[in-house]
């Protein structure tokens, strides 16, 4: 009894008989409890006799949360009880518990040193269901009369899980702190959820604002609400934007908002600071979900050095490993997207560590509380969307990387108390490039301290049936799945390579990757538990997905091993063949170029090396450039005093064109992360720029008064679903201005291009979508202009110069170069013609040019005969080549430049007879 426990001054178990002990269960408590320091309270795995009297069903625990168990009973029928844990249990009421649980309830607000043993040691005679009677509530309602507050108590679906709330004390007031850098967009979408969806009245809103004039696009957003925006100057530091916006701030408790999320329950802030307002908790983190209803945050777990999120990837009403993902807990961190701390608190620890200007200062922050003593928890029932990483630069620092390694790897060696070592440990290491496919085939070894490649023998591949991968796993055996790897869509402009799968045994588990024989760590690493598929129960977040980097390999196929190794040395993993296209740093791969001019630069690319990027710099008043920035020069009239989205903005110059034409706020959006990069760096700050894809735009509906999508729509797979998008986002007499190239006229062969358009085929697609479409023509022309001395030395672009234009040749509707169209559901304005003057026609700079173009036909013609040589009696590739020429003859470029390769031959014949002058 605790009685005799507290007489004796010695440590006893407590054990419901339900099931039985494992032979060592009495020793391995009584090692904990006799320990230096001795435990206070010790517990174990557990699992369940099933089916014909096997064994299964284990549930490997989490160290000591009392606000989970609160939500469950997950510490079950076995306990080792010392004296101080005894003594305070007689201590919390004059009655005996009444159950283990009643017990544990009594010590979830006393200072006991709990520890888990990571092991099962109990086996209930059949599967148990914590139980959720009178006795539970009971258990709960003599709690809460110990904390003074009343809990209301509500059953969740699954069997013996439930939510415990509370009433918020006294109304504190609240200031959500919302640094904001780039995304005004993003921001006023925030403020919007914060006004229209919130319930919670004390609040005050501070913002801290590192562009100049964001304060008028956001005021509207801020009315009716008790709000002050602080400027920020100099580089953007997400830690000291906060601990400014803490220093000045009057609210009670602290809520840390990135601008890049949205409100979605109403009583989202009521729901953080009950937990707050438990005794001994420090931090509240709630449930971020992604756009698509994924979790993107389900708690974080410091492991390998650094901090990850779990249960990335679910589904947002998936349950979880053991219901996890739907219960109050406790975890070692949370995402400082939206995090709740006492203001007071948050002096006391010094606020964030600037040193960390992007990256882990959340983390970090959660740690140090956690070293004072007191706990962090995440709750579920607090969901937000969050935008991840649409209004800030997502270049991760290594020096914050450095910093927190250094700082809390030593601490949390031994792993996060709050998972379990059974589940594989962090891969936050970092792999990167152009990879491909590959078939893998299992292999395995006996272990050592660091498995040799060479020690690696193949062996059957594992059973594909759940119940024979499952048997496999109860055997105490490690268990692996991969799937092959594949170039990872999202991070394509950097060429990284993904590997997914699972590795498990009981006993814990490392993951190992070899790349041609060397070991190989990932660059970065994630826990995907949305992997294991049927077997999640018994797995838990076993599941892994990694980015390779294969920089700095040989170009070629490349040998790739990813092994698992248990404790007890047993190895398995899958091997084979990676294809990677990546070449030498310095050397372009042998792709697809666009064709250049002798002496143009090269098309700087945030993407792919497919040359569909423009960027201006270095172009001067080439006519690439000239067709790019007329169609932005164009749009720049209606863009004053209105909001306005740029959609495939690239590197973001025609964003600030628009930004410049006085226009009320612009958002720049692109796929393509390095290009994004790009746009950030150029001068000016009056447009803002975000990582988006056009399938999927990250803006709320009817937003934006113009929509620009110039030279963007002929490149993705979905043009239909992506006109709708750009519809939504249009308030209901907003314009979209879109150019295409015209099939019909275009240069064929550009593999970029997935779906081109024909003036009519654009035209009844846009009619779909809106109630009022107009096509303009794009048409390069020859020029000669006659003009004084001033305006002869002009080079303004941002300024028209005053001319008579007129026009020689008359031009066929449908054989232009690009439609630009307007569309909408309200009136369409008539829109001025634009033209624009680029180099001045230098005939011997042409000359050169159409000789260059010639030798190029030559000795591709010459390469052409060879290969046909080559391959006699191969008619069918002749009729190939005489369709590509006839196509190539037809096109327009082709009899434009017809003029010029005759002068070509004409001044060849004369340069025999003539010297040739050279100004």
């Amino acid at each position: 009894t605790l009685e005799e426990i507290v007489r004796e001054n010695r440590p006893g178990i407590i054990v419901e008989d339900t099931g039985f002990l494992d032979p060592s269960a009495v020793a391995r408590l009584g090692a904990a409890m006799n320990a230096n320091p001795p435990a206070d309270l010790v517990y174990t795995d557990e699992d369940a006799v099933v089916g014909d009297g096997g064994r299964g069903g284990a549930f490997f625990k989490p160290g000591w949360s009392p606000e989970l168990l609160l939500s469950t009973d997950y510490i079950g029928p076995l306990v080792g009880v010392g004296p101080n844990a005894a003594r305070a249990v007689l201590d919390a009421a004059p009655d005996p518990p009444g159950s283990i649980y009643d017990l544990l309830l009594r010590l979830v607000d006393v200072p006991v040193r709990v520890e888990r043993v990571a092991d099962v040691l109990f086996t209930s005679q059949r599967p148990r269901v914590p139980c959720d009677d009178a006795r539970v509530r009971g258990a709960l309602e003599r709690l809460g009369a110990r904390r003074g507050r009343e809990p209301r108590i509500t059953q969740l679906p699954h069997p013996g899980t439930r939510e415990v709330s509370w009433e918020v004390e006294d109304v504190p007031a609240v200031s959500i702190v919302i640094p904001t850098s780039y995304s005004r967009g993003m921001v006023r979408a925030c403020l919007r959820s914060i006004r229209e969806q919130g319930t919670y009245e004390n609040l005050e809103i501070v913002i801290v604002d590192s562009s100049a004039d964001s304060r008028a696009s956001a005021e509207p957003e801020l009315a009716g609400l008790d709000h002050r925006v602080i400027p920020y100057e100099g580089e953007f530091n997400f830690s000291t934007a906060v601990n400014q916006a803490a220093r000045v701030a009057r609210g009670d408790y602290l809520m840390l908002l990135n601008d890049d999320t949205e409100v979605r329950s109403p009583d989202w802030v009521q729901k953080m600071l009950a937990q707050a307002q438990a005794p001994g908790v420090g931090v509240v983190g709630c449930k971020p979900t992604y756009p698509d209803g994924r979790v993107q945050h389900g708690g974080v777990a410091v492991n390998a050095g650094l901090p990850w999120h779990l249960y990335l990837g679910f589904p947002a009403d998936a349950p979880g490993y053991r219901c996890m993902l739907g219960l109050v807990r406790n975890c070692s961190a949370v995402t400082g997207a939206c995090m709740l701390v006492r203001a007071d608190l948050f002096a006391e620890l010094g606020g964030l560590d600037e040193s960390m200007a992007v990256n882990f200062a959340d983390a970090d922050f959660c740690l140090r509380m956690v070293a004072t003593g007191r706990r962090v928890v995440w709750t579920p029932h607090a969901v937000l969307v969050h935008h991840e990483r649409s209004s800030f630069s997502p270049r991760a620092g290594w020096a914050d990387v450095e910093r927190f390694t250094g700082r809390w790897s030593e601490p949390y060696a031994a792993g996060d108390p709050y998972y379990h070592p059974a589940f594989m440990p962090s891969l936050y290491y970092e792999l990167g490039p152009e990879g491909s496919r590959s078939h893998l085939e299992p292999v395995s070894t006996p272990g050592s301290a660091a498995p040799p490649l060479a020690d690696l023998e193949p062996i059957e591949r594992p059973p594909a049936t759940d119940e024979a991968i499952a048997a496999l796993i109860a055997s105490g055996r490690p268990a692996m799945w991969c799937d092959e790897p594949e170039l990872d869509g999202g991070l394509a402009a950097f060429g990284f390579l993904r590997v997914s799968g699972w590795a498990y045994s009981k006993q814990g588990i490392e993951v190992f990757v070899y790349l041609d024989g060397r070991p190989h760590q990932p660059r970065i690493g994630m826990m995907r538990g949305d992997l294991t598929g049927s077997l999640g129960e018994e797995l838990g977040d076993a599941g892994f997905s990694l980015l390779i980097d294969l920089d700095g390999h040989r170009a070629g196929r490349l040998e790739l091993v990813v092994a698992a190794r248990s404790p007890d040395g047993a190895t398995v993993g899958v091997r084979g063949e990676v294809e990677c296209r990546r070449t030498p740093a310095g050397v372009r791969p042998p792709e697809w170029q666009p064709p250049r001019e002798p002496g143009d630069p090269a098309i700087p690319d945030g993407s792919a090396a497919s040359g569909e990027r423009f960027v201006p710099e270095g172009w001067g008043g080439r006519l690439i450039a000239i067709e790019h920035e007329s169609r932005y020069r164009w749009a720049e009239g209606l863009a004053r005093d209105r909001d306005v989205l740029d959609v495939a903005c690239g590197v973001g110059y025609g964003t600030s064109i628009l930004a410049d034409a006085g226009a009320r706020q612009v958002l720049g959006v692109d796929s393509s992360p390095g290009a994004i990069d790009g746009a950030r760096e150029r001068p000016g700050d009056r447009a803002e720029f975000v990582v988006g894809d056009l399938h999927n735009l990250p803006c709320e509906d009817r937003s934006f008064d113009l929509v620009t999508c110039f030279e963007a729509i002929e490149h993705v797979a979905d043009p239909n679903r992506a006109l709708s998008e750009l519809r939504r986002v249009l308030r209901p007499d907003g314009l979209l201005l879109l150019s295409s190239p015209n099939r019909d006229v275009y240069i064929p062969g550009n593999r970029s291009q997935v779906h081109e358009y024909t003036p009519e085929e654009l035209e009844q697609a846009l009619s779909a979508c809106f109630e009022h479409v107009r096509l303009y023509r794009q048409q390069n022309h020859l020029a000669s202009l006659i003009c004084d001395d001033d305006t002869f030395a002009a080079e303004r672009l941002d300024q028209g110069i005053e001319t008579d234009m007129r026009k020689a040749v008359a031009g066929e509707v449908g054989g232009e170069l690009y439609m630009v169209a307007v569309a909408s559901d309200g009136p369409l304005p008539s829109l001025p013609s634009l033209g624009i003057l680029g180099d001045v026609f230098d005939d011997t700079v042409w000359y050169e040019r159409a000789l260059a173009w010639e030798e190029r036909a030559l000795v591709a013609e010459a390469q052409s005969q060879a290969h046909l040589a080559m391959q006699s009696g191969a008619e069918d590739e002749v009729e190939r080549f005489s369709a590509r020429l006839a196509t190539m003859e037809s096109s327009l470029s082709w009899r434009l430049t017809g003029p010029l390769r005759s002068a070509a031959r004409r001044v060849r014949l004369a340069a025999g007879r003539l010297p040739l002058r050279r100004s």
